[in-house]
């Protein structure tokens, strides 16, 4: 777990995580909206895919990988 919480997540990889919860957010035909959490679990997901994929960054890849499971409700 301290190594995970050790890979580098950088500015515009957070920008890009909080443009796409907007984005879902904003968008009509979404009926459920996302909770507060969702960004936080998208964050830790890429941060977790990245490191197990042998990198100590996350690239935004990574936060495309982790979406979909980190934004699940169903």
């Amino acid at each position: 777990m301290d190594d995970v919480r050790n890979v580098y997540v950088d500015d515009s990889v957070l920008g890009y995580i909080m443009s796409l919860i907007r984005e879902v957010r904003s968008n009509p035909r979404v009926q459920v909206t996302l909770s507060t959490r969702a960004p936080i679990s998208l964050f830790k997901l890429s941060r977790a895919l990245a490191y197990l994929d042998g990198r100590d960054y996350v690239l935004p890849d990574d936060v495309k990988a982790a979406v979909y499971p980190a934004s699940c409700i169903g």
